[in-house]
């Protein structure tokens, strides 16, 4: 919700894929087009930006490859905040080397490639060096070393445990039905 907030207020259109597309009642506002999953063909045909802001479960792991790229406009851009692995890896970076889509924004790995680059015979252990590409946007997904970051993260922890403690539920907690 907070990236289409921040989105629209540059005037654009947000086209959005919900798990029950008839339940909008988290929603702070109604998108221009809100799908089911059975909608992600549509929408990344018709968007300039695809943000991946979900959860990684059995449902999203890999939900983008080679053909949904393929359905992606030349000029379009992928952001992803949410979970590496929702993106096939080497789909992905076939597609920006080769010019399929326009570039990336990744804030999430398959594997952290600057926790040891290379080990000391020379191997890589990322498979593919997005951060190399001249289209690539890469950031290492590290809220918590943020300013604030870490204080939010302690809040949540003592907010917990007192909450527990009190026999509330827990803020934040896993929907293991939904695995998120």
């Amino acid at each position: 919700m907070e990236v289409s907030r921040l989105l629209k207020a540059f005037d654009m259109k947000i086209y959005a894929i919900k798990r029950d597309s008839k339940d909008t009642s988290e929603l702070a506002f109604v998108p221009d087009f809100l799908g089911g999953p059975g909608d992600l063909d549509y929408v990344l045909r018709e968007s300039d930006f695809l943000v991946i802001t979900a959860p990684l479960t059995s449902e999203t792991r890999g939900m983008i490859g080679e053909r949904e790229l393929h359905l992606m406009k030349r000029t379009a851009y992928i952001v992803n905040v949410g979970r590496g692995p929702i993106i096939q890896e080497e789909p992905l970076y076939r597609a920006l080397k080769e010019g399929w889509i326009a570039g990336a924004g990744l804030d999430v790995w398959w594997s952290e490639p600057w926790l040891n680059l290379s080990s000391k015979s020379g191997n890589q252990t990322q498979q593919y060096e997005f951060w190399k590409l001249a289209n690539v946007i890469a950031t290492p997904h590290n809220i918590a070393s943020t300013d604030g970051g870490i204080d939010a993260e302690l809040r949540i922890a003592a907010e917990n445990i007192r909450r527990v403690s009190e026999g509330k539920p827990s803020i934040n907690q896993v929907n293991k039905e939904l695995q998120y």
